[in-house]
């Protein structure tokens, strides 16, 4: 988290990993302290909920069952059942990881169906997300997030075989349809080393998509702190030298962090 720290990226989100249905809730930290004793090392303790639905054991039909029931509040109580809870009452962001457009579909008939029962908005973010294209119109008008954790997507497993490569394969990169269909979308990494590369992927992401700079810099920040309702009073000042953020010239010297009282030169 380091290297991440020292590439201008000062704070992270994660969940825990699973292998199974129910990830855990995330936790806002700061790249930039040793140990979570130390002064601002945690930014927020939660913020969100974070699911799996793919292809696996049990079926995915039969997971798409366990989330209608844990929102629709027909599990056993306990805590995960008071932050579903939480969830329908819009207090709480649900990330769903998922890779297929079928199963999106699925996920925007299901919120839609919770909500009508709950008169209340459901804050749903879908992460992975390798062929949300397919639906950024519905997703759009559903008021649904995304999280793409590829931001130059490879077909890796069957279920996100049919990606939007961007330019010059396709008229248009994944980041710019979903933004044209008025999608809130974030930039996230598949793994912690990766964190680092993130404003050269952002910077990736503008080139394709013909969007400004503020319009970059916001889909690895502002917009992930609104899809994970992270609270944006941990505002660090990056200081570059030599270009911006998304060059390759720029070379990060320098960090004010507010929360922590501190000012790394680097």
């Amino acid at each position: 988290m380091m290297l991440a720290y020292r590439a201008g990226v000062t704070s992270g989100i994660v969940a825990p990993k699973s292998e199974g249905f129910l990830s855990g809730l995330s936790t806002v930290f700061t790249t930039g302290t040793v140990h979570k004793l130390q002064r601002g090392a945690v930014v927020q303790s939660v913020a969100a909920l974070h699911v799996a639905i793919g292809a696996g054991s049990p079926s995915v039909s039969t997971q798409i069952a366990a989330l209608r029931r844990l929102l629709l509040g027909d599990g056993h109580g306990g805590l995960a059942a008071a932050h579903f809870d939480d969830i329908v009452k819009g207090k709480l962001p649900l990330i769903v990881a998922v890779q297929s457009a079928d199963i999106m579909a699925s996920l925007v008939q299901l919120k839609e169906e919770v909500e009508k029962k709950s008169r209340k908005t459901i804050r749903m973010t879908f992460s992975g997300a390798s062929e949300a294209h397919l639906l950024a119109k519905e997703i759009g008008q559903a008021g649904i997030g995304v999280i793409l954790t590829s931001p130059r997507p490879f077909p890796g497993t069957w279920e996100s075989s049919r990606i939007l490569p961007g330019p010059p394969l396709s008229k248009m990169s994944a980041v710019a349809h979903l933004i044209a269909h008025n999608v809130t979308v974030g930039l996230g990494t598949e793994e912690a080393w990766n964190a680092r590369n993130l404003r050269f992927d952002t910077a990736w992401a503008a080139l394709e998509g013909g969007i400004s700079t503020v319009q970059a810099l916001a889909l690895a920040s502002v917009n992930l702190e609104d899809l994970l309702a992270v609270n944006a009073d941990n505002n660090d000042l990056v200081a570059i030298k030599g270009g911006s953020l998304l060059d390759f010239e720029g070379k990060v010297v320098g960090i004010i962090s507010p929360v922590r009282g501190v000012v790394d030169l680097l």
